[in-house]
């Protein structure tokens, strides 16, 4: 499987980081979370730190451009279901992964009789 997109529960410290390296690595990355502060805050954190690596020409002003182009935020979980990969940084978040990874189980399992 060829993995393109991956999509970041968390937009925290763990997962602004996350997001941060997959975007410098060339992957389409979306983050969600409970509020869009958090996610806003996501992004400047992650404008800031690559402006830092520019800065200190580990990356070029053009990698920082298209990392940040590479990042989209969402409110919306279901929105990461075009992902190939979900990585979940956000333990707040996990009991509903939970619930919805058991519920996309039980609809893919699930037999008819029809």
């Amino acid at each position: 499987m060829d993995i393109q997109k991956v999509g970041v529960i968390g937009a925290g410290q763990m997962g602004n980081g996350i997001a941060h390296v997959l975007a410098l690595a060339g992957y389409q990355v979306t983050i969600t979370d409970l509020n869009q502060a958090a996610l806003d805050n996501a992004r400047g954190v992650i404008d800031r730190n690559l402006a830092r690596q520019v800065k200190g020409a580990k990356i070029t002003a053009d990698q920082k451009v298209d990392a940040m182009a590479r990042i989209s935020t969402t409110l919306a979980l279901p929105d990461l279901g075009a992902a190939d990969l979900v990585i979940e940084a956000d333990f707040q978040i996990c009991s509903e992964v939970l619930v919805l990874h058991k519920a996309w189980r039980f609809n893919r399992l699930r037999v008819s009789f029809d």
